[in-house]
């Protein structure tokens, strides 16, 4: 991912570009649009596995499926628009293996965001189904009959990355709270919208 310097604004700083002291609104929006979509998509996911088969389970899987192909959308945008921008430039001094635990659990958060619908879609297509958009179709059946090779394939990777994503988003909302009340850095205000000096 390229990296730009962004560490002083200057009088001709685009407010369309993210600077080391404020974040393009684009780039803030952006964020907490695919955060509340993944969190809410997670929490769906661990209600319907706790659910019983049957015909309300089925429905619910759908209206599911149907959101994480919307989510996939958002977060293609999203993640077109940092490609565009370039990496943050950090606020404050950290240690070198903060800054290297930072970096990978952004890292592992994007790959997630794509992989979970992803692997969803392995699922169904596994399972001899086509995925549809609240009933418009997204992707056909590609598969004459079940294949559970396939479908265990999506499922167990489906399952295996929630629950890392769970566990990496409890590090970063913890890191995020250390920057906000110990290191007191503006990282959390900056991704808030605000500016920072």
């Amino acid at each position: 991912m390229p990296r730009h310097d962004i560490t002083a604004p200057g009088p001709a700083a685009s407010p369309k570009r993210d600077t080391r002291e404020k974040l393009a609104r684009a780039s803030v929006v952006l964020h907490w649009l695919v955060a509340i979509a993944m969190i809410g998509m997670l929490a769906f996911g661990l209600y319907l596995s706790q659910m019983e088969r049957g015909d309300a389970k089925s429905a619910l899987v759908q209206v599911h499926k149907s959101f994480g192909s919307l989510v996939l959308f958002l977060v293609m945008a999203r993640i077109w628009w940092r490609v565009r921008q370039g990496a943050l430039a950090p606020i404050g001094n950290h240690p070198r293996w903060e800054q290297i635990t930072a970096k990978a659990s952004h890292h592992f958060l994007l790959f997630a965001t794509i992989a979970m619908p992803l692997t969803g879609f392995i699922r169904s297509i596994g399972r001899g189904r086509s995925i549809d958009i609240f009933g418009f179709p997204f992707i056909p059946q590609l598969l004459a009959e079940r294949n559970d090779t396939i479908s265990a394939i999506g499922s167990t990777a489906h399952e295996v990355i929630a629950y890392a994503t769970l566990a990496v988003l409890a590090i970063h909302v913890t890191a995020a709270f250390k920057h906000h009340v110990i290191d007191r850095d503006g990282t959390l205000r900056r991704m808030l919208g605000a500016r920072v000096a």
